[in-house]
């Protein structure tokens, strides 16, 4: 015997309202940030030395195909960043053209892939209203605004990283660690939740990761290459890579750590993660993946006294 369901008129239309109003906190969420966009134009944040140094090897790479921004040095090009923001935005700005403005508005698209990565990686989840209302409340956050209106790498690297987990999340771990590994190119910060990462891998397949297809080794291959080809890219400018890394290295290290491992606030959040994590490792095994993303980015602001 056949049994046809039925779904009940309300339970249907309660759905639907429901949908509605997922994709109308989707729409306003990304015209207010347009808007935030708009407004911080360029007072927020002023522009500063950091988007120079981003900015003219992006356009070097426009013109001529190289990273040697002469207006930053003379006589050779920069190594103390990693060339894959440079290299995004300047193959963007063939298309497009150059004004600053055009650059900052690039990393603003990148800000609204890290939004729209996070609903992704959240969209199995029940109640996923109260998750979209969330994510679209810290998406509005004045730091995410300024992220998305400044001449850097950081809405590429997590527009990357966003890539790498959702294919972790989809039980793609080849192809996910493979476009982490691309993300070393924009910024080595990639390391932390890159960690996390594969010990998510290990502790969900053991020894029995699923076989690499077609599309997996080509993005492997493909993450091989780019790799490869800023080892000669180095190698073939190894003194002036030494000399810059030595300088960023000292930038990096010369703080003092103490205001942030023994500072409350960040104490308190380190805590808040050993909670989550254990909570996410007993009831919902379908949120540690998450929980580690998030872990490997406050471990990145905390080792590199970085501004997020």
């Amino acid at each position: 015997r056949e049994t046809v369901k039925t779904e009940q008129p309300g339970r249907g239309r309660m759905t639907r309202l429901i949908r509605g109003a997922e994709y109308a906190v989707l729409v306003a969420t990304l015209a207010l940030s347009w808007y935030a966009h708009t407004c911080a134009s360029f007072w927020m944040p002023h522009p500063w030395p950091d988007e120079s140094a981003f900015v003219w090897p992006a356009i070097a790479f426009q013109e001529n195909w190289s990273l040697h921004a002469p207006q930053l040095n003379a006589e050779r090009p920069i190594m103390w960043h990693m060339p894959g923001y440079a290299v995004t935005t300047g193959i963007l700005l063939k298309l497009i053209g150059y004004s600053f403005a055009k650059v900052r508005w690039i990393s603003w698209m990148f800000s609204v892939a890290v939004y729209l990565g996070l609903l992704c990686l959240f969209r199995k989840r029940k109640m996923r209203l109260a998750y979209i209302a969330l994510i679209s409340l810290v998406f509005l956050d004045s730091y995410f605004v300024v992220m998305g209106n400044v001449a850097r790498m950081e809405a590429l690297l997590l527009a990357g990283m966003m890539v790498g987990f959702i294919l972790l999340k989809e039980n793609r771990p080849w192809e996910g660690l493979a476009a982490l590994a691309v993300c070393i190119l924009i910024h080595p910060n990639v390391f932390y939740a890159g960690a996390m990462a594969v010990l998510w891998c290990f502790s969900a397949y053991g020894l029995a990761w699923p076989r690499p297809g077609r599309f997996s080794w080509i993005l492997i291959a493909f993450a091989g290459i780019l790799l490869i080809m800023h080892v000669i890219y180095v190698s073939s400018n190894w003194d002036y890579f030494l000399a810059d890394m030595k300088w960023q290295v000292a930038s990096k290290t010369g703080h003092d750590f103490s205001e942030l491992w023994l500072s409350g606030r960040y104490i308190m959040m380190l805590a808040a993660y050993v909670v989550f994590f254990l909570v996410a490792a007993f009831f919902a095994r379908d949120l540690v993946l998450q929980v580690l993303l998030g872990l490997g980015l406050l471990l990145a602001r905390m080792v590199g006294n970085e501004m997020w």
